[in-house]
């Protein structure tokens, strides 16, 4: 799970989300990569734009949430990242309900979200600090960074980075923008290989300021 709210894990969960612009009241219907406690990111071919105030709603297994949102700086080809503004109680436990349903039970939730704090730390003290978003699959207990914005060597060097570290769980998903900056997305790490891959990417991104 992202993260714009560095502090709430991003978990992987699909469901149907509606996304209406508050301003010009377009509409838009995509489905979730992930969520948080915090927010959720929202697979779309035409998001909005950063900074735009919309109200989010995310239906799975009949049961829906729904509450005032922003739009982050994660907007990439593939969708958006929300950033949750104002949520009610009962929407929040209808979303600890939903991340129960994955399996996620209150000590887990605790040893991921400290990790996902570390790794966060790291990579927001690096030139990467406001261009990736971390989140966790509970199903096959892996981690997955992703980065946007990259320019071209930046780009490399995250691939060399992995060459480095790769196994055969990890995956590398590529993608571009219209103006010509990278996105990637590493996914399928263990808990060492996150650890080590964020560690070397602080250290080699440190070195670039």
């Amino acid at each position: 799970m992202t993260l714009e709210r560095r502090s709430a894990t991003r978990y992987n969960f699909g469901a149907i989300a509606e996304v209406t612009d508050l301003r010009s009241r377009d509409e838009l219907v995509g489905v979730t990569r992930d969520v948080s406690l915090s927010g959720c990111f929202v697979k779309t071919p035409t998001p909005f734009a950063q900074g735009t105030q919309v109200r989010v709603s995310i239906t799975s297994s009949g049961e829906a949430f729904a509450t005032a949102g922003r739009v982050t700086g994660n907007v990439i080809a593939e969708g958006m990242g929300i950033e949750f503004v104002r949520i009610t109680p009962r929407d929040r436990s209808m979303l600890e309900k939903w991340l129960s349903s994955l399996g996620v039970t209150e000590p887990t939730q605790h040893k991921i979200r400290n990790l996902h704090e570390a790794l966060s730390l790291q990579l927001t003290n690096s030139a990467l600090r406001d261009r990736f978003s971390v989140g966790f699959n509970p199903q096959s207990s892996r981690w997955t960074i992703s980065f946007n914005k990259l320019s071209d060597s930046e780009f490399k060097l995250i691939l060399d980075i992995l060459s480095r570290l790769r196994s055969g769980s990890t995956q590398c998903d590529v993608g571009g923008s219209d103006d010509a900056q990278k996105t990637t997305r590493v996914g399928g790490l263990t808990n060492t290989q996150a650890r080590e891959f964020a560690h070397a990417l602080a250290t080699r991104f440190r070195e670039q300021d």
